[in-house]
């Protein structure tokens, strides 16, 4: 008897119906309900923007990746890559960026000229902080990740449908695109997130936010993986090996977000200045030393003790649940970055929840569309024994 059919791109579009419709209400609630603070509406919206941009950039880095190293693994989960990095999630990722740059006084302190003439320090980030250098920025960042996914789509997609092998090239492009994807990301960061920082800055900051939406990635397409391992086209695949070799490479992406995390933290601490270790004295500050301390447990220690047994990565519904895990944790991470700059309270706000949902749901619903432009597993490998060898 056959395998059901995995409907992934049928039960993400249903979840983002459903994620767009509350979020609507939730926002239509959390703005009616009182006078809002435009500075808290704003440090909501960037969270639940940074933490779904995130995951694009995540499912983004790699796609290359797979493609610069060519490893077997990829090809059973690479279109859930791309689909999570296409042209149509940058350009949701761009389009909710122009809110923020609407917004951007009530962000950024750079963008507040009464505050740049009282602050030496905020002078001298101009002009290359000015908001017009800024914002040209940005279109130049989503530009150039957009033609990287939108060309790696497209040559994989051709040589599954024509045969003509071309990924000795498409190789060579994603080596390239990795150098170019890291310095954007990096640039982007630093420019959307830690310029909301007065003062503080931190060179480890741009791979500290690739690693982890990397990882952010990783855990979705494990509880894709996963649950639908008993179902075609994921039956023929979802074997131990793949969840070995995708299990591994979480792991080695749980540590390295760790050693960022913490050699951040080590380092702030060991050289014991102000203007850098407000950034962390913002972060133990009643409830949200909590959910520091909760973080170590839950977006370390317990995937690295999962992850390291052989007996998880052989049943695909515990692995399935161990992705899940951290996926959901990245979001408790991302606000634990985000919020604490303009928010002494650890308190959630209702629009905290309501945009994480719509943005979700849009983000959601562009992956479920994604999916039905292609088949979820590449059966067309050109040369994939001739790849086997040169590896």
């Amino acid at each position: 008897m056959s395998a059901r059919l995995a409907r992934v791109d049928r039960g993400f579009l249903t979840a983002g119906g459903l994620m767009l419709l509350l979020g609507l209400v939730l926002t239509g609630v959390g703005l009616l309900g009182g006078p809002q603070d435009l500075t808290q509406l704003a440090n909501s919206y960037v969270f639940a923007w940074t933490a779904w941009t995130c995951l694009t950039f995540g499912f983004l880095g790699l796609t290359l990746l797979h493609h610069a190293t060519r490893g077997h693994w990829g090809f059973t989960v690479v279109r859930l890559f791309e689909a999570g990095s296409s042209p149509l999630a940058l350009l949701v990722s761009a389009v909710g960026f122009v809110p923020i740059a609407l917004m951007a006084p009530s962000i950024y302190p750079w963008a507040r000229p009464a505050e740049v003439a009282a602050d030496p320090i905020l002078q001298g980030r101009m002009p290359y902080m000015s908001f017009g250098l800024w914002a040209a920025r940005a279109v130049v960042f989503f530009a150039i990740l957009i033609a990287l996914s939108w060309w790696m789509a497209k040559s994989n997609r051709e040589e599954e449908v024509t045969g003509r092998p071309n990924w000795q090239r498409r190789s060579v492009m994603a080596a390239l695109g990795l150098v170019v994807y890291t310095i954007v990301v990096n640039f982007a960061w630093t420019d959307w997130t830690m310029s909301r920082e007065s003062h503080w800055f931190s060179t480890i900051y741009g791979l500290w936010f690739i690693v982890g939406g990397a990882l952010m990635a990783f855990g979705l397409t494990a509880a894709i993986v996963g649950s639908q391992h008993d179902k075609e086209p994921y039956d023929k695949v979802a074997e131990p090996w793949l969840l070995k070799d995708l299990g591994n490479l979480m792991l080695a992406t749980t540590m390295l977000w760790a050693y960022f995390s913490f050699s951040q933290y080590l380092i702030i601490w060991s050289g014991n200045l102000p203007v850098f270790t407000k950034y962390f004295i913002a972060r133990t500050d009643g409830m949200w030393l909590w959910l520091g301390n909760a973080l170590i447990l839950t977006q370390f220690f317990i995937p690295f003790v999962l992850l390291l047994s052989p007996t998880m990565k052989r049943k695909p519904l515990a692995f399935a649940g161990v992705g899940g895990f951290i996926f959901v944790n990245r979001f408790f991470d991302w606000f634990f970055i985000i919020v604490p700059t303009y928010r002494s309270a650890i308190g959630v706000q209702l629009l905290d929840v309501a945009l994480l949902l719509l943005f979700g749901g849009l983000w959601c619903a562009q992956f479920g569309v994604a999916l039905r432009r292609a088949p979820l597993i590449m059966y067309r490998r050109p040369n994939l024994e001739e790849l086997a060898e040169s590896v």
